[in-house]
C-alpha cells in the first residue's frame, strides 16, 4: 500500500483504504475484490473501473470498462457515479 500511495496526490491518499490480494485464474480481479470486501466487512455499493473485461464475470453490472490508453473519461465517470449512487461533483 505505501508504494501505491506514492502515485496519488496528498489530498487523495486518505481516500485509498486498502489493496486487494493478488489471485490468479478465471475472473481473478473480481475474486480479489470480493475477498477484500469479505475481509473488510464491506457491504456497500461498489464498482470496478478496468480496461480488461476478462478479469471479471461476463456481464458484471459493477464493471465500468475504459480504454487502456485513455483511462477514466466523462462517460465512465458518469457511469461510476450512477452505479455508486453518488452526486456528481
Amino acid at each position: 500500500l505505501p508504494e501505491l500511495l506514492r502515485f496519488f496526490s496528498s489530498d487523495l491518499r486518505p481516500r485509498i483504504v486498502g489493496i486487494t490480494p493478488e489471485l490468479a485464474g478465471p475472473a481473478a480481479r473480481y475474486r480479489e475484490i470480493q475477498e477484500w470486501r469479505r475481509t473488510n466487512a464491506f457491504n456497500g455499493p461498489w464498482a470496478a473501473l478496468d480496461d480488461d473485461a476478462s478479469l471479471f464475470p461476463l456481464g458484471l453490472e459493477n464493471l465500468v470498462l475504459c480504454a487502456t490508453a485513455r483511462g477514466l473519461r466523462k462517460p465512465q465517470l458518469a457511469e461510476l457515479t450512477r452505479k455508486l449512487g453518488c452526486q456528481p461533483a
